[in-house]
């Protein structure tokens, strides 16, 4: 996961570059093969990897208006859904994959009738053989049927009008946040290569240059929620909270950098043996810890990147001092905002967080 997160963070720094005039139809179908390989974390997985991974994907999308608000400011190409179809090297053990997800994608640059573009998309994985005690043993990737599917694609495309044809590589990682185990999550990058055809009128349209105000510097309080198993040999589930507040500094009209503290409740921290016996007291549970993060911001919404490090704690880190986190926050009005997450410790997922939090904006002086 650490390269999708390198790479995505490269993507969100740089988007936003596009020609001035734009030739465009609403509506655009694609149909896309995949073929590539694996990357399994430890050398000992290899051995269920029989295969190369094929796959097959239909996308769906519309082009918006590139004039209109946020789709200007960061040259949103197109917003869609897609269908995903693949094996996962295994049949035997791992199975297939069917997806369904939402995407977008950002027109970066253009040479004529060649364009470069990259495209995010997340959604629900399902994963036909997940590993189960007694029949599937030996699948010790993926122990949940419905997992969360993130695709990271760069891709160029070449008009013929109204079809293209395009062709990319896709990173993508596939895991349930430690809502079950075995989570090892599954990693994997294929080529690409495909036909697209734009339905509807063709129009001219020319871009306008809009110069976007740089953002206020805000502070928050987060409060998280969450449940995760600890092990695949632990069949209990456990509850975890965090407090997490901070302050960022608008850096432009798209990021925000910052930094803040954290404070961890997680009852699965050494509760002895699985029946629970004995009992940690309440001060083993709590950790604490300092961050430093950047939120990439599109309007109400936002995307946030931390990485931050324990500062306190009675129990030794089971993974390690250092952990990360992903995250959506959405602002319901100007001061309540709603949040989901992924914690983890570097590419080992941790659990999946849902919270609301508290905010305000310090308007900069003239």
């Amino acid at each position: 996961m650490r390269w999708i997160l390198l790479i995505g963070l490269i993507f969100y720094w740089n988007c936003g570059f596009a020609q001035k005039i734009l030739e465009q139809r609403t509506l655009s179908t694609s149909l896309i093969y995949h073929h590539g390989l694996s990357v399994p974390k430890t050398p000992e997985l290899n051995y269920l990897i029989q295969d190369k991974l094929s796959a097959k994907e239909l996308r769906i999308g519309i082009h918006p208006n590139p004039n209109k608000s946020w789709i200007n400011q960061y040259s949103v190409s197109e917003i869609g859904i897609a269908y995903y179809q693949g094996s996962l090297g295994s049949d035997e053990v791992l199975g297939e994959i069917n997806s369904i997800y939402p995407y977008i994608t950002f027109r970066l640059s253009n040479w004529k009738n060649l364009n470069l573009f990259t495209s995010i998309g997340t959604g629900i994985g399902i994963v036909s053989k997940p590993f189960h005690p007694v029949e599937n043993y030996a699948n010790k990737l993926i122990g949940s049927k419905y997992n969360a599917h993130v695709n990271l694609n760069f891709q160029l495309e070449y008009e013929l009008d109204p079809f293209s044809l395009i062709g990319g590589i896709y990173f993508s990682h596939i895991s349930n946040g430690s809502t079950k185990h075995p989570n090892s999550g599954f990693n994997y990058i294929t080529s690409n290569i495909g036909v697209s055809i734009d339905w509807g009128k063709r129009k001219k349209i020319r871009k306008v240059d809009i110069l976007y105000p740089k953002l206020d510097n805000e502070f928050f309080f987060i409060s998280n929620h969450a449940f995760k198993e600890k092990s695949a040999n632990d069949p209990h589930t456990y509850y975890v909270s965090n407090l997490s507040t901070g302050y960022l500094w608008g850096i432009n009209s798209k990021h925000r950098l910052g930094f803040g503290i954290d404070l961890f409740y997680d009852e699965s921290i050494n509760r002895g043996d699985w029946n629970l016996s004995p009992e940690t007291d309440f001060e083993n549970r709590i950790y604490q810890g300092i961050f430093i993060g950047h939120d990439f911001v599109f309007s109400r919404l936002s995307f946030s990147a931390q990485v931050g490090v324990y500062t306190y704690y009675q129990s030794k880190p089971a993974s390690s001092s250092l952990y990360n986190r992903l995250a959506f926050r959405y602002k319901i009005n100007k001061h309540l905002l709603i949040n989901l997450g992924l914690k983890a410790y570097l590419d080992q997922s941790d659990y999946i967080e849902f919270g609301i939090g508290y905010y305000f904006n310090k308007t900069k002086k003239s």
